[in-house]
């Protein structure tokens, strides 16, 4: 579990390599295999071999730092000099969150003075997307050699290991240099051989194509499934594989001239052509079906749709006029910002729309493709202009245009004079005038400027699932804070926690207020609302509160003793920690901890599980049912679920990982598996099969589970 008071990614590299580190990792028998039956649950371990004592350092450009890959951990040092440490990452894993390991500030240090590079040099490791597969760099004598599953690969001077694994996990590749040539390494084959290969091979989201980029006799070739292009003097990978992998592009220069090469067949030649390649500017439609970019001819700028040229333009965007092309959530759209002379427009599919003095850097399209909105400037005045249709003008537009969930709605918040109101379907609500601040022990007001208007949740508009409702956050003409939900207000109160949240079948609407505050000692009193009713009044709540799936449950932390200080909005979370916490359900407390997190349902709303903390001891609670005490527990989830249990996809089992001692285990449903010396997050493949990575003895193993029904 990440330590307390920090963000998921605060420990980063330094804890994950301490617990390699401190295995004491070295060579032994790379094969062996272990079925055991424990009580009903069938565990086979499946070795993936031994890590040798010394790592080697890896080549790894920048354009492998790849966030979609599950786990990725390269160091690089030098021998000369063990405090020189180029860096390390650790990327997200498949369920989204960034892995972090310790307990407490404390141990994060302690964690951060283990990993001493002059000991052990920790090159790489990679876990394959699926969690089934384990590979890493190793050194033979002065030859390097990648180790896949136990079993080492050809020797080789030098590696760029890049990410490695295909994204379902079945394939892997990677660059390595022999002498003065390069090859490419593709499932343990040798392909090509080249005098560089840059940025590494690359798979393709969601199939099984792989390219690179390669010098050979001063050209640039790109090798796409083990086929060369033709040879460009320069040659860069720019956007690469479309999201359904079915396309790739790159960018080619021939002498002085600038193409792009879409599936092997050459664009035509421009000055230059693409920018922004940071923001994935060019681009492919979402359905991989259109190819998009901008290019240079002389001094004017146009934009290029799978070959097709718009109009010319002085600008279509380029820094520091950032203007952000957009496609229709559909494909069958595509519209950029263009200028001409000091004017700006929007042109919408080769059609241009009205000029202005500026317009939004990104344009908007509905949810279904079919509508198209954007903020335009007039003289000193903003409006928004929908479906080529202008608003009303106002002095300043932020939080949207937003479309509603069926794209049939558009709300906004405007400023016009003093006032600000929330603009739905073009009619404009109730004004409301800027939300102050009070300072209780000066006793002064403080007025939030226009600037940070677009970053707090003031008049910030959300619909319902369904649409049909909108709500936000405003202040009265007392200067209480109040939610409004389709133009009705709410009671009034001294400060919001957050902006009104629909369940999930829209019929209920749930926020975190403010109540009390002490002048003396600036401690607040808070509530939760649920339709409307107040709950009891703890000193600190978690916000915004959670609605399980079927919109019946709604459940919150909250500091039921103790005391804490008044937070702003926006950073009131329920992040501070002290006091005597416990998990509200339905108005009703559970147990009280020291520390509370992860409050989450299951899909099927029959499980509402958390982790707490009673002194230094962890436990997972499941309504309110107690598991085993724990010295840390690691909290997974999966899809996106704030729970401290990676549940199968119908619901009905549960796993997570915990440590005791220096040991870590697999809990599920409640019953402990073995220990291993570590454990990666469990993954399961169906209702009643789950897997993992896990290391014990020196040695990785494969875990497959199963769980009788």
């Amino acid at each position: 579990m990440r330590p307390r008071n920090l963000p998921r990614a605060a420990l980063g590299v330094s804890a994950i390599a301490a617990v390699f580190l401190a295995t004491g990792l070295c060579h032994a028998p790379l094969l062996g295999q272990v079925q055991n039956t424990e009580g009903r649950l069938v565990v086979r371990e499946t070795s993936l071999g031994k890590p040798p004592a010394e790592f080697f350092t890896l080549t790894l450009p920048a354009k492998h730092v790849d966030y979609s890959m599950p786990l990725i951990i390269p160091f690089e040092r030098s021998r000369a000099d063990v405090a020189s440490v180029a860096g390390g990452l650790l990327a997200k894993s498949i369920f989204g969150a960034i892995m972090a390991i310790g307990q407490g500030k404390r141990e994060a240090r302690e964690a951060a003075q283990i990993a001493k590079f002059n000991e052990i040099g920790l090159g790489s490791l990679r876990i394959s997307p699926d969690s089934k597969r384990v590979a890493y760099g190793a050194a033979r004598g002065d030859k390097r050699v990648i180790v896949v599953d136990g079993v080492d690969g050809k020797e080789y001077d030098t590696i760029a290991m890049g990410s490695l694994f295909s994204r379902d996990g079945k394939r892997f590749a990677y660059a390595a240099k022999r002498g003065e040539r390069w090859v490419v390494v593709v499932d343990g084959v040798e392909v090509g051989e080249y005098e560089r290969i840059a940025d590494g091979p690359e798979f393709a989201p969601g199939s099984m194509r792989l390219a690179y980029s390669a010098r050979r006799g001063g050209k640039w070739v790109s090798v796409l499934d083990g086929m060369e292009g033709k040879e460009y003097d320069e040659l860069v990978p720019e956007p690469g594989f479309s999201r359904n992998g079915k396309c790739f592009t790159y960018k080619a220069k021939r002498g002085d001239k600038w193409m792009y090469v879409l599936n092997g067949v050459e664009g035509k030649e421009y000055d230059s052509v693409g920018h922004f390649p940071e923001l994935k500017i060019p681009q492919f439609s979402p359905d991989g079906k259109r190819f998009a970019h901008a290019a240079k001819r002389g001094e004017k700028w146009m934009y290029v749709v799978n070959g097709v040229e718009g109009k010319e333009y002085d600008s279509v965007g380029k820094l520091p006029e950032l203007k952000i092309p957009q496609f229709s959530p559909d494909g069958k759209c595509f519209a950029h910002a263009a200028k001409r002379g000091d004017k700006w427009m929007y042109v919408l599919n080769g059609v241009e729309g009205k000029e202005y003095d500026d317009v939004s850097i990104i344009p908007q399209f509905s949810p279904d493709g079919k509508r198209f909105t954007y903020t335009a400037k007039h003289g000193e005045k903003w409006a928004v202009v929908i479906d080529a249709v202008e608003g009303p003008e106002y002095d300043r537009i932020v939080h949207g245009p937003a479309f509603a969930p069926d794209s049939t709605r558009l709300a906004y918040s405007a400023k016009r004079g003093e006032k600000w109101a929330i603009v739905v379907d073009g009619v404009e609500q109730k004004a409301y005038s800027l939300p102050i601040l009070r300072n209780p022990v000066f006793r002064t007001k403080i007025r939030i400027p226009d600037e940070l208007i677009s970053e707090s949740s003031f008049l910030q508009p959300v619909f319902s699932t369904d649409s049909k409702h909108v709500g936000y956050g405003a202040m009265s003409g007392s200067f209480k804070a109040v939610v409004v939900v389709d133009g009705v207000e709410g009671k009034e109160y001294l400060q919001l926690a957050s902006p009104p949240t629909f369940s999930p079948d829209s019929k209920r609407v749930a926020y975190g207020a403010i109540v009390r505050r002490s002048i003396v000692s600036g401690s607040c009193k808070a509530v939760v609302v649920v339709d409307g009713v107040e709950g009891k009044e703890y000193p600190l709540v978690t916000s915004p509160p959670i609605f399980s799936p079927d919109s019946r449950r709604v459940a919150y932390a909250a500091m039921v003793r103790g005391k804490a200080p008044c937070i702003v909005p926006g950073d009131f979370a329920g992040t501070h920690r002290g006091g005597k916490w416990a998990v509200v359900v339905d108005g009703v407390e559970g147990k009280e901890y020291d520390d509370v997190q992860d409050v989450g349902f299951s899909p099927d709303t029959s499980r509402l599980t958390y982790a707490a903390r009673r002194d230094k001891k962890w436990v997972v609670v499941e309504e309110v049912v107690e598991g085993k005490e724990y010295d840390d527990i690691f909290l997974a989830n999966l899809a996106g679920l704030a729970s401290a249990q990676v549940l199968s996809p119908d619901g009905k089992h549960a796993a997570y990982m915990a440590k005791r001692g220096n040991k870590w285990l697999l809990v599920v449903d409640g019953v402990e598996r073995k220990e291993y010396d570590f454990l990666f997050p469990p993954v399961f493949d169906s209702p009643t099969w789950l897997h993992a990575v896990a290391l014990r003895h020196q040695e990785f193993f494969r875990l497959e589970m199963q769980i009788p029904q």
